[in-house]
């Protein structure tokens, strides 16, 4: 596997940036308000000097939006202040909502930016600026305290993504996670889920509030709706073949599903 310049050990891990328009479009007709415009992205710096990253944007102009999803991955090189991010894959979908049109692809680029760190562990700041001078300020993933806990505990957040074949919508498509100690029948409050939006072949997903201890993870687009595993439904592979995934959110790591329809019982 191939290798880029290790991080210095203040940007290593996992960083969020994220944008809301304040522009709000509101129809008189139906009453309701339009999607927000904005940007949510996350980024992964690793030890061994590779990249992933993933990104969802809305613009939103009256009735209509427009929602951008590029997912990338590749190395890093590091000079002093300079980084530089070289795509090694790179898949873009954009959706048009009034006209229903769907672009995907794909285009490799090596993005060379300075970088400053500010702070230290949940609270540290960092400021990427690109070679054309456009700034952005990432943060740590968000960490807070269980309520009415007498000595606070930390929650955590896992993310990731979803990508199933092109052409096909994720609509509706959920990510569920379960305490591996209990299961999902008896998990109670700790038992979460993330059910997506998204028209696109591939996003992202985020769950808050997860505790330090292993925890199944899937993702089902129940296409049914009958609340039942069905031929027909799309699982992620892992799940599908038997195996599903664990992980303990307080590693910091993301989960990549690739989904498949289930076509036999």
């Amino acid at each position: 596997m191939e290798h880029g310049d290790p991080p210095p050990a203040a940007l290593q891990g996992e960083w969020h940036f994220g944008y809301v328009s304040p522009i709000e479009y509101y129809d008189p007709t139906t009453g309701k308000y339009a999607e927000a415009s904005g940007t949510s992205a996350i980024l992964h710096l690793n030890p061994d000097g590779t990249f992933t990253g993933s990104s969802i944007s809305v613009i939103t102009v009256g009735a209509c939006s427009t929602k951008l999803l590029v997912i990338s991955d590749g190395l890093l090189k590091f000079n002093g202040q300079s980084m530089t991010k070289i795509d090694k894959h790179v898949k873009f979908s954009m959706l048009e909502t009034c006209s229903g049109k769907v672009t995907t692809g794909g285009t490799l680029t090596n993005k060379t930016s300075t970088w400053k760190v500010e702070g230290e562990g949940d609270a540290a700041v960092l400021t990427i600026t690109d070679d054309q001078g456009a700034t952005g300020r990432w943060n740590r993933p968000r960490v807070v305290t269980a309520p009415g806990d007498p000595q606070p505990g930390k929650t955590y957040t896992l993310s990731g993504t979803l990508t199933a074949p092109s052409g096909h919508s994720l609509y509706g498509t959920a990510v569920i996670v379960c305490p591996k100690a209990t299961g999902c029948e008896h998990g109670g409050d700790k038992t979460k889920w993330f059910k997506t939006g998204s028209e696109l072949n591939a996003t992202t997903w985020e769950i808050k509030g997860m505790t330090d201890e292993p925890y199944l993870v899937y993702a089902w687009q129940d296409v049914d709706h009958n609340k039942e595993f069905s031929v027909g439904d799309w699982f992620d592979k892992a799940f599908a073949s038997g195996n599903g995934v664990i992980t303990n959110p307080a590693a910091g790591t993301s989960v990549h599903f690739v989904m498949e329809e289930i076509t036999e019982e």
